[in-house]
């Protein structure tokens, strides 16, 4: 693949987009769920065997990549998240 890509932390997305202080934890609730997902898509795309799977389950972890930036970008816009910490 070209593009290879790999996991990120929730404190990456935050660092990465210079968040606010006070609305850290409002996007910390809004984005876990999804940097989760998209990381477990990683992980199980570098133990796939096969190809064309693999590759559906990068082009899935680039989505979450989209929705996490929006899902942000809500949060900063200061839209209702309807988020909670459930794992």
């Amino acid at each position: 693949m070209p593009n290879q890509i790999s996991q990120k932390t929730i404190d990456q997305y935050i660092d990465g987009r210079d968040v606010p202080e006070e609305k850290k934890e409002k996007v910390i609730m809004a984005i876990t769920r999804m940097v989760y997902k998209r990381n477990q898509d990683i992980v199980k795309a570098e133990s796939e065997q096969d190809k064309d799977r693999k590759e559906q389950l990068m082009r899935g972890a680039e989505e979450y990549e989209q929705m996490i930036a929006k899902k942000i970008d809500e949060v900063l816009d200061g839209e209702q998240i309807d988020g909670e910490y459930d794992f």
